[in-house]
């Protein structure tokens, strides 16, 4: 059953992100409009605010102000201040990107490019790898995003460490190999920030906990131990996921999904609040989960995903089992991060089938096939929504009754980092390249 598409588009757009921001959404705060500061921007959702006139078709001549190679291989997501672009990589010491077997030594870097030219400002070599683990082929070494403040870019690699680099001259601050746990198939957890803390999940085949450091030295300040039981197989403890901060009765929650549990913690002191039971298996969980009210949605990960509701309040009548408050059980990604655009959630499985399911009752409104398989996730802005997958398409999609894809544009290599959109630009990384696209200014008229 299909809902006739009677509702503004852009008018649900700008409400979905004013409820966003209004209602407390912590995980970036104090943030000009003007950067995108975490992965999948200032909400954490994916909503590029304050967008306009974007450019639908884009190549290497069309609406391309700049492109260029990026060293080593990473499918971490950019971030962006005032004047640069951020994104981590791997850098091999013989110059030949690295493979999913035993790789050659290894430099997790930062790479600054300015963001009015291209050009590379810094390369700052933060951990060196003389022997790294082996990684899953979809996944690269330096897969997490960073996250930016006033001060610091937060780089974080996992098991091979974290590390705050001064943005004013591209100086390592400090850095932190105290958390040690094995991934099996390599880091994916993004870091995220909250009162001078910089908060990460932990969880590996061997322990399983969330941390923060403190961000002006990279101490922990408090690290806790996941409570809930999970299976006996070591593979079935990992996860990859990256929380959020909600703000319910103004006092601010920490959404942490992982094995086998959704976890709601303190921010402030990493204190458990109370757990909630996926229900059946789903481990190795990596898209972010999308709030809106009291409810959060996030999908379940491995063996099979499933998309959950599951009702947040602080003060809740019912048993933990009983805050999920809807389900779906088919087609769900367990790479890209769900889009919610007013009260429908837009989601991107792995192997290309979109769905359009209402937040309210989890009805799928409609499911097509796109082509291609996608691990990045989708943004929201200017009213349409982008999202690139691993054949290097670029689509552009009208949030609609139906799929109605507005263009497919295609770049040099292979798309896993979720796209950035800024005003009037829009910026892109691909296995190779980064990209910076916007329409040509029209030409001042001649006053004379």
């Amino acid at each position: 059953m299909r809902r006739t598409n009677t509702i503004n588009v852009f008018l649900l757009y700008v409400i979905n992100t004013l409820v966003t921001f209004g209602q407390g959404w912590l995980s970036a705060q104090d943030q000009p409009t003007t950067w995108w500061n975490q992965f999948r921007g200032p909400s954490g959702m994916g909503l590029a605010a304050n967008t306009y006139d974007l450019p639908i078709r884009m190549s290497d001549s069309e609406n391309a102000v700049w492109n260029v190679a990026v060293p080593g291989t990473g499918w971490s997501s950019p971030v962006v201040d005032d004047e640069f672009i951020w994104l981590t990589t791997a850098i091999p010491d013989t110059g030949s990107a690295p493979d999913t077997g035993s790789a050659s030594e290894l430099d997790l870097s930062l790479v600054a490019f300015e963001r009015q030219t291209g050009r590379q400002r810094y390369l700052v070599k933060l951990f060196r790898l003389a022997e790294p683990d082996s990684i899953h082929s979809l996944n690269s070494y330096a897969s997490p995003t960073p996250c930016l403040d006033q001060e610091h870019v937060y780089c974080h690699f996992g098991t091979y460490g974290t590390a705050a680099v001064r943005r004013r001259d591209g100086t390592v601050a400090w850095v932190n190999n105290d958390i040690q746990l094995k991934h099996s198939t390599g880091p994916g957890s993004s870091p995220i920030l909250y009162g001078g803390s910089l908060i990460f999940h932990a969880d590996g085949m061997d322990s399983q906990s969330i941390v923060a450091l403190d961000c002006q030295t990279g101490i922990v300040k408090w690290r806790t131990e996941r409570s809930g039981e999970m299976s006996s197989v070591p593979d079935q403890k990992k996860s990859f996921c990256t929380p959020i901060i909600v703000e319910i009765d103004q006092q601010p929650l920490l959404i942490s999904p992982a094995a086998n549990w959704l976890y709601v913690y303190d921010p402030r002191t990493g204190v458990e609040q109370f757990k909630v039971p996926y229900g059946e298996t789903g481990y190795s969980v990596v898209p972010r989960p999308v709030a809106f009210g009291t409810r959060i949605c996030l999908c379940t990960g491995f063996d099979r995903s499933r998309l959950l509701c599951i009702d947040v309040a602080r003060h809740f009548p019912g048993a933990a089992q009983e805050r999920i408050v809807w389900t779906v059980d088919q087609r769900m990604p367990t790479m890209p991060s769900p889009l919610l655009v007013g009260d429908l959630l837009y989601l991107f499985s792995d192997a290309g089938i979109v769905s359009c399911v209402s937040s309210e009752d989890g009805q799928v409104i409609w499911s097509e096939r796109l082509k291609g398989k996608y691990a990045a996730s989708p943004i929201l802005a200017d009213g349409r929504i982008y999202i690139g997958n691993q054949e290097g398409e670029l689509f552009v999609i009208r949030p609609s009754s139906d799929l109605d894809v507005l263009s497919i544009n295609k770049l040099d290599s292979a798309i896993m980092a979720s796209p950035i959109a800024i005003d009037n630009q829009l910026i892109i990384r691909t296995a190779k390249r980064l990209y910076l696209f916007a329409k040509p200014r029209e030409p001042a008229l001649d006053s004379r």
